[in-house]
């Protein structure tokens, strides 16, 4: 039978027909309610592997767009294939096939929008709740078990999605999702607003000082970003352990302690993770500032990726291209290298793909990623599309018995006056 015309089925204990109605779903099994007599049966649905998609802040501005009203460019043609592309994603989407998990990391970036909430129901509506970590707790775990492979643990050293993605990864999709927006603070947006002011002027220094006329090979630049983070850290957990004594002399107030600084927590993250291997507590603290400060930290794929990609994008600028990145480009490697190893396909920007797939980055990332942007379209539609194609006609019944005949519609009146439908 096809979706279009999938009834409810009979309730099995009163016989009324087409009575037997979905009542709940969860990651794992549904429930059916009868409308007649009230009986209640569970039944078990089948374990999923979702293809997991990361999309870039702007393909999911676009989308937005592309199917809201209340936006400026709505209606405009070249928004068509953005439109286009939510139909053919939301459908991967409830088909069960694909999740596209929303990050801290996008959530940042969407703050300085006039449109964030209408960018966030975007965001869940294609993540099904599935989120990622930050990219500060991704890092931790990359470093935590690469502390671990050195005693011999067995451990890769990214760990699993279902490590750093929070929700119903490869579970069944609840019908319903509720969710709170808590819109961050005027100061706060001002803050972020300020912060991207300040890392474009940063990034023009670095262009200028160091990208320009510092005649590094490929290897160099990326030992010496690996270097530059272990030296940051150090810095900065110096830093944390002044305002430390200080607040403990009463020669600082309290207020001033910060005890999810992030040089603060990488630093007692690895420490933890040597003395959870047999190492004592005060060589645990010289092994973590010795381990911190040395090459061995690019074992990590997040700092390994991100040394890589601004080593990439160092000797652009030694081959002529002298303009220097955009402040979002940080916030574009900060995904990129958190995130990638976790994903069967990423959209990033034009100048990102072009990093990642050029060699020697291409061949020494080490994941099998697909990794898609503007410049090849086609081939991202192609991919979805053969999503779509491999999807069994049995698990597409499953879904309209699940969800019901009309579930894999696109929901393209989400923004709509008094849309409550997915």
């Amino acid at each position: 039978m096809s979706p279009s015309t999938t009834p409810n089925p009979d309730c099995p204990k009163c016989n009324a027909p087409g009575a037997f109605a979905t009542l709940t779903i969860s990651s794992r099994q549904y429930g059916r309610k009868c409308r007649r007599c009230g009986h209640v049966a569970y039944i078990p649905l089948p374990a999923l592997r979702k293809t997991v998609l990361y999309l870039d802040q702007n393909v999911v501005s676009d989308m937005m767009k592309a199917i809201n009203p209340a936006t400026r460019s709505y209606g405009r043609p070249v928004l068509e294939r953005w439109r286009d592309l939510f139909r053919r994603v939301d459908r991967l989407c409830k088909l069960q096939l694909l999740v596209c998990p929303g990050s801290p990391t996008r959530d940042h970036e969407s703050a300085v929008s006039p449109f964030q909430n209408a960018l966030a129901r975007m965001s869940g509506q294609l993540s099904g709740g599935s989120r990622f970590h930050s990219s500060v707790d991704v890092r931790l775990l990359q470093l935590d078990r690469c502390v671990r492979r050195r005693f011999g643990e067995p451990v890769d050293a990214a760990g699993t999605a279902e490590e750093v993605i929070l929700g119903p990864l490869h579970g069944w999709t609840p019908k319903l999702q509720l969710s709170v927006e808590f819109p961050y603070s005027a100061d706060y947006v001002r803050h972020l607003r300020a912060t991207r002011l300040r890392t474009q002027a940063l990034l023009e220094q670095l262009n200028e000082s160091r990208w320009l006329r510092e005649p590094l090979s490929f290897d160099e630049w990326v030992l010496e970003e690996t270097r530059e983070f272990g030296r940051l850290l150090k810095f900065h957990y110096e830093q944390f352990l002044e305002v430390v004594g200080g607040v403990f002399a009463r020669r600082r107030p309290i207020s001033e302690l910060n005890l999810d600084d992030v040089a603060y927590r990488t630093i007692n993250t690895i420490r933890r993770s040597f003395e959870e291997t047999g190492v004592g507590k005060e060589e645990a603290k010289e092994r973590t500032l010795a381990f911190v400060t040395s090459d061995e930290v690019g074992e990590a794929p997040s700092i390994r990726i991100n040394s890589m990609l601004y080593a990439a994008r160092a000797r652009k600028a030694a081959g002529g291209q002298r303009r220097p990145p955009r402040a979002s480009f940080v916030h574009d490697v900060q995904a990129i290298s958190s995130y990638l190893p976790y994903c069967g396909a990423m959209f990033v920007d034009n100048e990102c793909r072009a990093l990642l797939t050029e060699e020697p980055v291409c061949s020494r990332l080490g994941y099998p990623t697909r990794v898609f942007s503007k410049s090849n379209w086609d081939a991202f539609i192609r991919f979805l599309d053969d999503l779509l194609a491999a999807c069994r006609p049995d698990h597409r019944d499953l879904v309209a018995q699940v969800y019901g005949a009309d579930w894999e519609t696109p929901f393209e009146s989400m923004f709509a006056e008094g849309a409550t439908g997915r």
